[in-house]
């Protein structure tokens, strides 16, 4: 938020609570400015991780945003809220969207304001900041051009950067063989393999701005939009002698028909090569099955660009996660 802008009180406000604010969830799974449908079958989509605080609807209907601070999101070890759902006609109408949006959490307590962000990072989150010259695949963030300039102008600054890498599956793909001791075997979403994979996931994701620890509840509710969509050859589970699960590579067809997007690939911490071998392997197992190219959907960067050596390809779109504090 910008300095000198506590005292200015929201214009054509209206303000859902809590209990109406889960009926917008209900009705507002999928909204344009933050994600795709998870398949082709557009009766599968993502919610958001938890029904937000309070909905703000502005100027008419206009602009509209979920909100949320009583879920232990925290930002330099400070209380934070997330804006997310957001809907809005044009920058103007958005940056006013913001401003008002930041003041409700710092009312709330939050020291700091994270968007775009349904709840957590494990929610839709994150906006577009170079499109690149490709169709967004298949669950792809797809926001507005204008977004990155109206968010800068409320206050915020990125705080995380990511980008989908597409790589290409011609010629020989890379070999990579599988460390002593461990063995790969398909994902079976059951509520045992759910139950391993928690922890895992949750390693893998813990220090990322945004990331929230769940309950095994709104876990098993987070990953269910996923569980009629995994096929054998590209949902992969990495066991170690005792049967823990040390890695998980998933990988959603896209409709086009010819790419497989690489949803999420997770290595346990004795382990961290691993991602680059699930990688390679679905990469191969994409092959076989006649796909053109990979998409490493939504990768931070740092990790991008160490995968990138091991199986080369290009960026094909940027995002960024932005943060502000509140005074």
């Amino acid at each position: 938020m910008r300095s000198g802008q506590a005292t200015r009180k929201p214009l054509f406000c209206r303000t859902i609570q809590r209990e109406e604010g889960r009926k917008f969830c209900r009705f507002a799974l999928y909204t344009p400015g933050m994600g795709r449908p998870v398949s082709s079958d557009a009766s599968v989509r993502l919610a958001p991780v938890a029904p937000p605080d309070e909905v703000l609807v502005r100027f008419g209907g206009e602009a509209a945003c979920a909100l949320w601070w009583n879920h232990g999101l925290t930002w330099k070890d400070r209380p934070a809220g997330a804006i997310g759902q957001i809907e809005a006609a044009n920058e103007n109408v958005l940056v006013a969207l913001l401003e008002d949006a930041c003041l409700r959490l710092h009312a709330a307590g939050c020291a700091y304001a994270l968007g775009p962000l349904d709840a957590s990072m494990w929610g839709r989150h994150r906006l577009v900041t170079a499109p690149g010259t490709r169709d967004p695949f298949d669950l792809d963030v797809d926001t507005p051009s204008w977004w990155p300039f109206a968010f800068r102008a409320a206050g915020f600054s990125p705080v995380a950067y990511y980008a989908s890498i597409e790589h290409a599956l011609a010629g020989t793909l890379p070999g990579a063989e599988l460390p002593d001791g461990l063995r790969l075997r398909s994902f079976t979403p059951t509520s045992a393999d759910l139950r391993r994979l928690h922890p895992l996931l949750e390693h893998a994701f813990a220090g990322r701005p945004g990331f929230v620890p769940l309950t095994s509840s709104l876990f098993a509710a987070t990953v269910g939009p996923y569980r009629d969509l995994v096929a054998d050859d590209f949902a992969l589970v990495i066991e170690d002698a005792d049967g823990a699960m040390v890695g998980f590579g998933l990988g959603l067809p896209d409709p086009d028909g010819e790419t497989l997007v690489i949803r999420a690939i997770a290595a346990a911490a004795a382990w961290p090569r691993l991602d680059c071998w699930l990688l390679c392997t679905l990469a191969a197992h994409a092959h076989a099955h006649g796909f053109r190219r990979v998409v490493h959907a939504l990768v931070p960067e740092s990790d991008a660009r160490r995968l990138c050596e091991t199986t080369p390809g290009h960026v094909r779109r940027r995002y960024a996660l932005l943060a502000a504090p509140l005074r």
